[in-house]
């Protein structure tokens, strides 16, 4: 369907559902219930497809329960109430306007909500107490969207991750510190202090990366494994996902030596040179940080008379 055309359609229907709600209300105060029930639930239908509108969601949702509790179907007339909730938690009703049947389901439905609430408040805390940060963006939307009550707990969980971040900071755990500042800016992009931070992090890191990485390549070179493995070791815990690049010149760097030395291991079998063998096996062992290094290289099978591959 060319844009243009399409663009028409959904047209159409935004300026269908004014007027659907506006008859809708005609029926129910007409007492025609399920001709009302019907005309709604086609205007949810419609609205569900499109982004915004919340006015116009919230006020089916209220006119479905109101004439749901009018043919005395007071289930579904909740979920109209609870998906009415879910689109605006801080929604009041007028109990000046809406039927006491109505308020009364309301209220039914806040303690449902504010154990949901609770349970999610102290998932996240438990998740704040175990240093867990990285997993409560999502919960702590949640809260924010839901609880009212709660809505201020995302500054103070901000704030408490925040600190913990400076404090790793302040003990050289830069690698720590780096989630912490990310997830405060998850929660409140607008603190400053913790941006800061996080650029102040993340140039102290890329720092140590490359020193450990030219550590590594200085040592690699001079064929002193043991001081390689452990600037390996040491990028990789800084921050791996940051330094996807460099772990990958190294890994590939192993690998080129490693067929080298399968290489040279297969000829020297081959000649029945076993002191040459065992000094080729003994190199690798020494040499490769993480066996994983070298699978498609290394094999088990024997090559030549009693002559085993390398690992």
């Amino acid at each position: 369907m060319p844009v243009y055309f399409l663009a028409l359609f959904f047209l159409v229907q935004t300026d269908e559902i004014a007027p659907m709600l506006a008859q809708a209300e005609t029926l129910f105060y007409q007492a025609k219930f399920n001709d009302a029930i019907q005309l709604l639930e086609k205007a949810d239908g419609l609205l569900q497809n499109q982004t915004g509108r919340l006015e116009e969601k919230t006020r089916t949702k209220l006119q479905l329960a109101l004439a749901h509790v009018g043919i005395n179907r007071n289930d579904l007339a909740k979920v109209d109430l609870r998906e009415l909730f879910e689109l605006k938690s801080d929604y009041v009703l007028d109990p000046q306007i809406i039927s006491p049947k109505v308020m009364a389901l309301a209220e039914e439905l806040k303690p449902q909500q504010n154990d949901e609430c609770e349970k999610v408040r102290a998932d996240t805390i438990k998740k704040l107490e175990s240093g867990n940060f990285a997993d409560i963006s999502k919960p702590m939307d949640w809260i924010k969207a839901n609880c009212r009550d709660l809505a201020s707990m995302e500054s103070s969980a901000a704030e408490l991750i925040f600190k913990e971040g400076v404090e790793r900071v302040k003990h050289g755990q830069f690698s720590n510190a780096l989630p912490r500042f990310e997830t405060v800016l998850k929660l409140t992009p607008n603190h400053q202090l913790a941006a800061q931070y996080l650029d102040l992090v993340q140039v102290r890191l890329q720092l140590d990366a490359d020193r450990l990485f030219f550590d590594w390549q200085r040592n690699f070179e001079a064929r002193q494994f043991d001081a390689a493995k452990r600037a390996y070791a040491a990028l990789k815990e800084l921050d791996e996902a940051s330094n996807l690049k460099l772990v990958h010149h190294i890994k590939t760097a192993y690998r080129n030596e490693l067929s080298v030395l399968v290489q040279e291991f297969r000829e020297a079998c081959a000649r029945g040179d076993r002191t040459k063998v065992t000094l080729i096996q003994t190199e690798i062992s020494n040499m490769l940080p993480d066996p994983s290094i070298g699978e498609g290289i290394l094999g088990d099978e024997q090559s030549g008379t009693n002559c085993q591959d390398p690992n």
